[in-house]
């Protein structure tokens, strides 16, 4: 299992990360929101669940999703009913990276340049596809919620987010493949290690990014406005 993961990945988990360990389905399944609840626990489900890949026995995998998602949705669940445990879980999760941030970066003195686009553009595109999973479960009886939310998180954020909108997506996603494309290139990350929070150690180029994650914020809620009408249940939901 280990060299299938090395071949795969190459680039070892940090050291203090929440991936340097495994975890029990059982782990993962209780003291959801609990004190008994870690960090890395919380972000090792949610990132199986709304990006999780599997390399390795895709039935027990699966497997692992169901039990999971079964913890999150009741059977009782009825049809105007959103997924809210689930859909709450992941905006905590959203929330939590957003406060980690000033907390690796200030008290950990982590690198803030590549960690704020991050959070600007891939953080926030790994939210929107969560909360999109939820939305298009509205209206939907407990099975067909589970796989409606089941068959979407099979799906890579960017691939839900094109699946759905399909064109009306090109604007948002055209700020995505630059966003990509930037951190790609080797000097450009280079660079990013010399930014800090300090405005005069910002460069033109980190710059004009940033600035180009506002837009890309904005795009995401002209899609979800788009899609689902005013009087939709997601819109409450992500407010109270």
């Amino acid at each position: 299992m280990e060299s299938k993961i090395n071949r795969l990945v190459p680039k070892p988990p940090a050291e203090d990360g929440a991936f340097n360990a495994t975890a029990s389905v059982g782990e993962l399944v209780k003291n959801i929101g609990g004190t008994k609840e870690s960090n890395q626990m919380m972000t090792r489900r949610m990132l199986l669940m709304l990006e999780g890949a599997c390399i390795y026995n895709e039935v027990l995998f699966n497997d692992i999703r169901r039990q999971i998602l079964n913890r999150y949705i009741s059977p009782k669940i009825t049809n105007h009913q959103l997924a809210l445990f689930f859909l709450n879980d992941v905006i905590r999760y959203y929330r939590t990276m957003c406060v980690d941030f000033e907390y690796k970066t200030v008290e950990q003195q982590k690198p803030w340049g590549i960690r704020n686009l991050k959070l600007m553009y891939s953080r926030k595109l790994l939210y929107f596809g969560g909360v999109l999973a939820v939305a298009e479960s509205a209206q939907r009886g407990y099975e067909a919620k589970m796989k409606w939310i089941t068959d979407l998180l099979q799906l890579t954020p960017l691939e839900r987010v094109r699946g759905l909108f399909g064109t009306q997506a090109n604007e948002c996603l055209g700020f995505y493949e630059k966003f990509l494309e930037r951190i790609s290139d080797v000097e450009f990350r280079k660079s990013l290690a010399k930014v800090t929070i300090e405005r005069d150690t910002h460069t033109a180029e980190f710059r004009a990014l940033k600035d180009e994650a506002q837009h890309f914020g904005w795009a995401l809620q002209r899609l979800l406005e788009s899609r689902y009408v005013s009087g939709h249940p997601i819109h409450r939901a992500l407010i109270f």
